[in-house]
């Protein structure tokens, strides 16, 4: 088993130009935030990595972070190969989602948008990326397939006749009648020899997250009845049939859950427990539990860090994204300890703000950690203003990152510190990163 013990993404609000200026009239005009965010934007970002599980492919989904548009690209992992977009014929904006390598990394499956608006449709090409083919015809928000272990079908969470994403999506005003029926997100499974497609999980049920059994015969959940908005923070452990849909809980948390997945030999399941204030902040202790709800260990009982996810894996290639508060992110691939750079496209970028440094601090006995942006200038003897941003959650963490991402909610920090000012950002208590024992502690 593979552990990530890094700490998940940060939740910023977002900071219009405007209420920038209001903010630092003297400083942060709505120029010099233009300025910055024109230079950000330029910034390519890497979502939904996913490496062929021969490993002989890779594909992602690109941006910028100036651009609502997302498409896939795939190209082989070794040395020289070029990237490849997967050319989806369309007349109008393409968002793309979740690539899926079929189990045999001669087939990937993707979730796109392509000349449908926000509906999203399954797709399925080629390794190279060539030969696509829409394979449904899907009536609301669809997401996160996983292909069957035997590549007979796909799974994938739907929400029929109605959007999704969570709670903390945007979603459209309401006006008129309100609709009173619960949409609950199900799990569907689609034969792709047939085209045929039906929903497993029980009607009532909302389900957050899933993985397929070894022998593709049950599905390991964390669900709850409808709404599911409302209701993830009370998820339990399901195993659901998939010949019959037949739900069984086979563990009630007392906080809560996150990521499910089952062990290779099919005898037992793993998953996070932990405070955690919103769904996908990701953040906990790893639990392992076996498949019938019985032997429930904490497998990092007092470890000083928070789990974020896991992987019932053993390979020796790892492909992961590289990011910090200096470099842009790029992805690199390879054989532990023999890592290879398989994408420049940020090359040219460079920084225009100053350097991070983690600094720690004892506060009421319990050591803080946090991370210092310097200005991009510090003249010896000159004092110096400093502005303290704290994470929301408070289940969350500050973690480094290169400040341009999706609607550019961390210019702010790259803005301060070109303009000459300090920038802490504590990880406080109630934080993820140092431990079950440490995130209640708000």
């Amino acid at each position: 088993m593979i552990l990530s013990l890094r700490q998940p993404f940060v939740r910023i609000k977002r900071m219009k130009h405007l209420l920038l200026a209001c903010l630092f009239p003297m400083t942060l005009t709505a120029q010099t935030m233009q300025q910055l965010t024109g230079q950000l934007g330029k910034t390519v970002l890497y979502g939904d990595v996913a490496l062929s599980p021969d490993g002989t492919h890779v594909a992602w989904v690109q941006s910028t972070a100036a651009s609502a548009s997302k498409q896939t690209y795939v190209r082989e992992t070794s040395e020289n190969a070029p990237a490849m977009l997967i050319k989806i014929s369309t007349s109008g904006e393409r968002t793309d989602f979740d690539p899926a390598w079929a189990p045999d990394s001669k087939t990937i499956a993707i979730f796109s948008s392509a000349g449908q608006g926000e509906q999203r449709q399954l797709w399925m090409m080629k390794a190279d990326g060539s030969a696509p083919k829409k394979i449904t015809d899907l009536n609301g928000y669809a997401a996160r397939p996983h292909w069957s272990h035997d590549g007979k079908q796909i799974a994938f969470l739907y929400i029929e006749g109605a959007g999704g994403g969570g709670p903390l999506m945007a979603a459209p005003t309401t006006t008129g009648v309100i609709d009173t029926a619960i949409h609950n997100q199900r799990i569907a499974v689609l034969e792709v020899a047939s085209g045929q497609l039906r929903q497993v999980s029980p009607e009532n049920l909302h389900i957050y997250d899933y993985d397929w059994s070894p022998d593709d015969k049950t599905f390991v959940t964390t669900a709850a009845p409808g709404p599911g908005d409302n209701n993830w923070w009370v998820a339990q452990v399901y195993t659901i049939d998939v010949a019959n849909g037949k739900a069984t809980s086979i563990y009630k948390p007392s906080l809560q859950i996150a990521v499910p997945r089952w062990s290779p030999d099919g005898k037992s399941v793993a998953f996070i427990e932990g405070l955690m204030s919103d769904e996908g902040f990701h953040g906990g202790d790893l639990f392992t539990i076996s498949a019938d709800g019985h032997d429930l260990t904490n497998r990092t009982q007092g470890r000083k860090s928070s789990v974020s996810s896991l992987f019932w894996l053993t390979p020796d290639r790892i492909l992961f994204t590289e990011i910090t508060f200096e470099t842009p992110p790029e992805i690199w691939v390879g054989p532990m300890s023999e890592w290879r750079q398989l994408t420049s496209n940020n090359s040219a970028l460079s920084g225009t703000w100053g350097k991070a440094e983690s600094l720690e601090w004892t506060n009421d006995g319990l050591n803080i950690q946090g991370w210092l942006l310097n200005p991009v200038r510090v003249e010896p003897g000159k004092k110096y203003p400093i502005v303290v941003l704290i994470h929301g959650g408070p289940a969350g963490a500050v973690t480094p990152d290169w400040p341009a991402g999706f609607g550019m909610s961390r210019a702010i920090i790259a803005a301060l510190s070109s303009r000459g000012y300090y920038v802490l950002m504590p990880n406080p208590r109630g934080s993820y990163g140092q431990g079950e024992g440490f995130t209640p502690l708000t």
